[in-house]
């Protein structure tokens, strides 16, 4: 299989590929490249005698890009007819969809050297942007971006933005799947939020499935919080999963609301790492962050089969309904997907949302782990137990 990576400057996404390549051999699965775009260009243009400093190739004309891009492609053909007849080819292409560079904005491919690359999904990478804009500082500080590079945190939620439309566009034109996958899970819940890559790739026969669950009012209760966290993990053993907090940047708000009210500059933990944010960059983007989680939430819910959506039960017995979650089974019930709902309370839900799970309506996190061993069984794997 031949995946197309996509994601904007400051995910890491070199590095994230290559820890996903020793993620696929740990399971004895081999991916036989990984190709880095942007390296490759490097690499063509020392070949035609330029000298190119880390973090200027931007600044070349763009029809000297194009030229040093479509040699990169070039080399990725070749290499990949080489090893035609081999058997399946399981190959990473780390690229752009867009360039953002000096307040110009422009496209990262034509459409002839995708096509010749032949990806069979397109999958775009994004993380929080306050993690985004801390790597991007750490690119500077180290030489590999020029130090008068500027970048609001505005300005990056703009380009993920751009990265993700620009691929699904490009995905409807060849025809291919896109989805869009986040790079950072709590590590109690997943240290390797990629493998959902790895479970597209050799466990098709895993549904993929949107997890809604109540997060606000839930965090604020440690033990509901923790049967959160347990769904969640169960949903991740038995489908290709895709979550809602693969995002987290919403708690710029909580810091933004709880920072001294004078404050012009506030900190937040990023990565483990604490990280000066200016007060009036995130006041900027408040409305962007709501904007994006919705449209991103539903997107995640477009590219899935199925959504499973829990509503725990609160330590009196009453149900946890967040508005959230039932504006989600809403979108899939407009969209045909498959709904599942667990409801844990000992009073039944009412029928705005009992009867959108197609009959299925689970009352225990035992009931939807029966569930999903009943339909995440791999080709012969039943008839091989009987």
């Amino acid at each position: 299989m031949r995946i197309l990576f996509t994601g904007q400057t400051g995910i890491d996404k070199k590095a994230q590929l290559h820890g996903l390549r020793d993620y696929c051999a740990q399971r004895g699965r081999t991916i036989d490249a990984v190709f880095n775009i942007g390296d490759m260009m490097y690499e063509e243009s020392q070949k035609s005698g330029t000298t190119l400093k880390e973090g200027k190739i931007l600044d070349l004309p763009l029809a000297q890009l194009g030229a040093l891009r479509l040699g990169a492609f070039n080399l990725i053909r070749n290499g990949l007819g080489r090893n035609q007849g081999s058997g399946t080819q399981n190959v990473f292409v780390n690229s752009h969809a867009v360039f953002r560079w000096n307040n110009r904005l422009f496209r990262a491919f034509e459409l002839p050297e995708v096509r010749d690359l032949q990806p069979d999904i397109i999958v775009t990478l994004i993380d929080d942007v306050e993690a985004v804009k801390m790597r991007l500082d750490q690119f500077k500080e180290s030489g590999a971006l020029p130090p008068d590079t500027k970048y609001s945190l505005k300005d990056l939620l703009v380009w993920r933005e751009e990265e993700m439309l620009a691929s699904d566009i490009l995905s409807s034109v060849l025809g291919v799947p896109h989805y869009v996958l986040g790079v950072s899970l709590e590590e109690e819940v997943s240290p390797t939020p990629l493998e959902v890559v790895y479970h597209l790739m050799f466990e098709p026969w895993r549904k993929t499935a949107y997890v809604s669950y109540p997060i606000s009012e839930a965090r604020a209760r440690p033990d509901i919080w923790e049967k959160v966290s347990r769904y969640r993990r169960l949903a991740r053993s038995y489908l290709t999963a895709f979550d809602p907090l693969m995002i987290d940047e919403k708690r710029l708000l909580d810091v933004l609301e709880e920072g001294p009210a004078e404050a012009q500059e506030l900190e937040c933990t990023v990565l483990g790492k604490t990280v000066t944010l200016e007060r009036r960059e995130i006041e900027a983007i408040r409305d962007d962050i709501d904007g994006q989680v919705v449209a991103r939430d539903l997107k995640l819910i477009d590219q899935s089969e199925m959504v499973v959506a829990y509503f725990p039960a609160r330590a009196d017995g009453n149900p946890l309904i967040a508005g959230g979650v039932q504006s989600e089974i809403e979108h899939a019930e407009s969209s045909t997907k498959d709904i599942v709902i667990v409801w844990e309370a000992s009073r039944g839900p009412t029928p705005f949302i009992g009867r959108k799970g197609d009959g299925r309506l689970l009352r225990s996190l035992e009931e939807l782990e029966d569930y999903l061993k009943s339909i995440s069984q791999r080709p012969g794997q039943q008839e091989m137990s009987l």
